[in-house]
């Protein structure tokens, strides 16, 4: 991938922002197969990030396996906990915040 070029020359890992919208997708995933409030299928955005940590790097040509749980919601809020591995190495931990913002 593009990103790997410049994170890092001569040492590519993926970049820890990739990770997280992992494990956020991964979780809005994991909210949308839940209950849902008015019926209609809902429209996630990510409200806060963390905390985080990254244990180890995730290379090129690894596979990712994010898993990620639903530990609480509050109104339109959904809050997701999960890992991220590589290859069956956890590479991040930690947390991300939904917002359902509805229809529009």
């Amino acid at each position: 991938d593009w990103y790997f070029q410049g994170h890092f020359p001569d040492d590519p890992v993926v970049p820890a922002i990739v990770l997280i919208e992992l494990l956020a997708q991964t979780g809005g995933l994991a909210a949308a197969s839940g209950p849902a409030r008015s019926g209609s299928t809902p429209r996630l955005r990510v409200a806060a990030i963390g905390p985080f940590k990254f244990p180890g790097g995730a290379r090129p040509h690894q596979l990712l396996d994010a898993r990620a749980r639903v530990v609480g919601r509050i109104g339109d809020m959904i809050k997701i906990e999960g890992e991220v591995l590589a290859d069956g190495v956890r590479v991040a931990i930690g947390r991300v915040t939904l917002a359902d913002i509805g229809a529009g």
